[in-house]
């Protein structure tokens, strides 16, 4: 996967650049990053007034209606399931960052960066100003146009599809996820020789927990003559998070045979540690031996963790393992471990459940945290696990069975946990069609005197349920 953001001036990311007079731009940007929008226009008009064709001063015009208009814009207030997750106290992408660019705004703007276009046709940067002033305001159809506009503008460096991605992240982030996927799938057809792009098409379905497309466009990646380094990788690691083991070790062995890399060893060496295979300690002490510690930090770091097991693996050493900063696409190989070891022990479950809820893999994580009920845990960890369970109900459609989990924990003594269980339980009993019980238990967090992001969340969701 790949992404390039756009280079910024102003809080907004919606600048391009000048590629002639320097002076008109730099004078204009100062002014719009002071706020003063009336004097910055003052100033490209005095221009144009003198210069109608001036193409730094029409284009900076647009950028300062732009900036002006999206900063006088409200946040958003309508939200997103990432929003409500359980796994974030915050808003994340900020919301300020969502905004939707008005059509009015987008209109002026256009015709002054069309008038650019009509004088200059090499101006990529306003093309490419264009894109994301249309994935900014929703626009698909005007953005598919100006993508086949800038494709044909610009020479391709080998980075030009990836680099058309962030147009399509910015539907995405505007809770367009479908319409955001339309662009992708959009520049993957412009671009049908490219692997890479069918990688990031894949792992943004694996981000927002859709994976059996998510595994699709993945397996379609692998059906080119040449695949890059960063798709290799990353199209093993979201087989290795989703259990596809011997699929992520195919995709490594290819990896390391075209790239002359040792990736396929380590994996292998963990897998045989994750089957409990005593094969596993000699195979990580000659890799940990044999390759670049700077090289291969992560991989090192944990093929030497694990030959301290020599002589038996623990649940103390699973906690030392699982509590360690090592990515979660190895990680998970120690869950599996130790749930094959620990099978009449519930943590190993609880933990590998937290985990597939926190990868949104949540059918596998109910079947896991189910076990939770086995386990002796204090008040806070019992909480935590009733929520994770709770919500991995609800998300996987099963709203009954979430609402006997939630409920006995929604007067705990963490505001956040209380205010997540019943929210969801607000959301189940809306998918259950009874939105008087859903209204009682919003309103319920409206009136909490802890404020937590539910709050937000709750007046949102209570707008949007009728009588």
């Amino acid at each position: 996967m790949k992404a390039f953001l756009l280079s910024l001036i102003s809080f907004y990311p919606v600048y391009i650049f000048a590629q002639q007079q320097p002076t008109i731009v730099s004078t204009a940007t100062d002014l719009i990053t002071q706020g003063q929008y009336d004097k910055a226009i003052l100033y490209v008009d005095s221009i144009l007034q003198t210069d109608k064709n001036n193409v730094d001063a029409l284009m900076m015009k647009g950028n300062i209606i732009l900036n002006r208009d999206l900063l006088a814009l409200p946040e958003p207030a309508t939200y997103s399931i990432n929003d409500e997750s359980i796994f974030y106290g915050t808003f994340t992408p900020p919301l300020a960052n969502r905004k939707v660019i008005p059509a009015a705004t987008i209109q002026q703007v256009e015709t002054l960066w069309k008038q650019c276009l009509t004088l200059d046709s090499t101006r990529t940067d306003i093309i490419k100003g264009l894109c994301t002033v249309y994935a900014m305001g929703l626009m698909k159809d005007k953005l598919l146009a100006e993508i086949l506009v800038l494709k044909k503008s610009e020479k391709d460096d080998g980075e030009q599809a990836f680099r058309m991605g962030e147009y399509a992240r910015k539907f995405i982030e505007r809770g367009k996820f479908d319409d955001g996927m339309d662009v992708y799938k959009f520049i993957a057809e412009q671009y049908p020789s490219i692997a890479g792009v069918r990688c990031d098409i894949a792992s943004e379905y694996f981000y927002e927990g859709r994976m059996n497309e998510s595994l699709t466009w993945l397996d379609s990646t692998y059906n080119f003559k040449s695949v890059d380094e960063t798709s290799f990788l990353n199209g093993a690691f979201i087989y290795s998070e989703l259990g596809y083991f011997d699929n992520a070790q195919d995709v490594l062995n290819s990896y390391s045979r075209i790239y002359d890399r040792k990736m396929h060893q380590f994996y292998y060496g963990l897998r045989s540690f994750a089957d409990g295979d005593t094969t596993c300690f000699s195979l990580l002490k000659y890799f940990s031996e044999m390759v670049d510690s700077n090289a291969y930090y992560p991989e090192v770091k944990l093929a030497k963790q694990i030959l301290n097991y020599k002589n038996g693996f623990t649940l103390n050493d699973y906690h030392t393992v699982a509590s360690m900063e090592i990515p979660d696409y190895y990680k998970v190989l120690i869950h599996t471990r130790a749930v094959k070891q620990f099978p009449n022990n519930c943590e190993p479950f609880l933990l590998y459940g937290l985990y597939m809820n926190s990868i949104k893999n949540y059918g596998a994580a109910g079947q896991y945290l189910e076990e939770g009920d086995k386990c002796k845990l204090d008040p806070m960890q019992t909480q935590t696990m009733m929520l994770n369970y709770g919500f991995a109900l609800y998300m996987s459609g099963h709203a009954n069975e979430a609402l006997t989990v939630l409920k006995p924990i929604t007067t705990g003594t963490d505001a956040f946990m209380d205010q997540a269980a019943v929210y969801f339980c607000a959301k189940a009993y809306l998918q259950l069609n009874k939105p008087a019980d859903a209204k009682a238990y919003l309103q319920s967090i409206i009136s909490a005197t802890d404020k937590t992001k539910y709050g937000v969340l709750a007046q949102s969701l209570l707008l949007t349920i009728g009588n």
